[in-house]
């Protein structure tokens, strides 16, 4: 039986939401610190942290102890509030992209099996799906803070295809990134890439404009749905 699976932010969540959930957070984390820093401040540290390859609650973590070393202000909340208020910010600011759960429901109605692979937490990307209606649709969740390894390492792609229980051949992943089609290429599957101009990476086997069209791709690739 063949599957599709999907890629999180950027595919089935607009990228903007992420975003907006970072600066609320870093709002907070200056409020709580009795606006010792500025919000600006946290978010630039921890973006640089992020592009480095750290998880994105250790970013957090490292760009607030840098501040308070750098500011001389002492740290008033421990890492797991921060946790907490991580994983409140993601999920409250989350909204899809428009035609998310048409989306699934076409490849799930056609297809029988349906995934989300993210390099998120755990629990951000799935409070995100139960929040927006998805959870119910997918067959699984692979998430990177469940797993401990990130895009584009083969694992996540090849755990969704195991829990899925059909061969990675079988597969074709839908993302927005080169770590999408990096990895579905590591892995043996098929990727269609969302293409919103700019892309720079290794080949997908197809391109498409929008979600949506990316799904009938898809659904061509793997001869299932009509």
């Amino acid at each position: 039986m063949p599957a599709v699976i999907f890629d999180l932010f950027g595919t089935l969540i607009d990228l903007r939401s992420d975003e907006e959930a970072h600066i609320a957070l870093s709002e907070e984390l200056a409020k709580l610190h009795g606006n010792s820093f500025s919000p600006k401040e946290h978010l630039e540290l921890y973006r640089s942290y992020e592009s480095q390859g750290m998880e994105s609650l250790d970013a957090v973590m490292e760009a607030l102890r840098r501040l308070s070393e750098e500011k001389g202000f002492k740290l008033r909340i421990d890492r797991d509030l921060v946790d907490r208020l991580h994983v409140e910010a993601h999920v409250r600011h989350a909204y899809p992209v428009p035609g998310a759960r048409e989306a699934v429901l076409r490849a799930k109605e056609a297809c029988g099996r349906v995934a989300v692979v993210s390099d998120a937490d755990d629990r951000v990307a799935k409070g995100i799906l139960e929040k927006l209606g998805l959870l119910e649709l997918l067959d699984t969740v692979v998430t990177s803070g469940a797993m401990g390894v990130r895009k584009p390492d083969p694992r996540l792609f090849l755990e969704a295809a195991r829990r899925l229980g059909v061969e990675p051949g079988s597969c074709v992943v839908i993302g927005d990134t080169w770590r999408d089609v990096e990895e579905a290429r590591r892995s043996g599957m098929r990727v269609v890439l969302i293409d919103r101009g700019g892309y720079r990476g290794p080949e997908p086997d197809a391109r498409a404009p929008s979600l949506l069209r990316a799904v009938e791709i898809a659904l061509s690739l793997l001869r299932c749905g009509s």
